[in-house]
């Protein structure tokens, strides 16, 4: 689908220093005027952060935590009729902020020799 006006920029940084490794990335969107049906998306921005580090030469372990900001739809898409019947037409209800915090790790295992 093609979402007139959407702008965004991103900037991003990472390090590897030893066995740790670290970084930081944020972007947004700031989208301008509506697409043919009628609405415009919200603005967005998302934040994330990431460490991994290796404590052995067959284990690590990383975690991660990542934010985003949904803005609220403006506007309506004719076709779904009664936004108060449908719920999830609803252009008010459609932004917010989620916080994931996934972690991981990855273990090797030496060949036998």
């Amino acid at each position: 689908m093609h979402e007139a006006g959407r702008h965004g920029s991103g900037k991003g940084s990472a390090k590897a220093d030893r066995a740790d490794t670290w970084g930081l990335r944020g972007s947004g969107a700031f989208r301008l005027g509506e697409n043919a049906r009628g609405y415009r998306k919200g603005h967005g921005a998302e934040a994330t952060g990431w460490f991994a580090v290796k404590p052995s030469d067959h284990v690590s372990l990383s975690v991660r935590v990542l934010a985003k900001r949904f803005g609220n739809y403006s506007g309506a898409d004719a076709a779904y009729g009664n936004p108060m019947m449908v719920p999830t037409a609803r252009a008010d209800l459609r932004g917010g902020t989620r916080v994931d915090l996934p972690v991981g790790s990855t273990s090797t295992f030496p060949a036998d020799r």
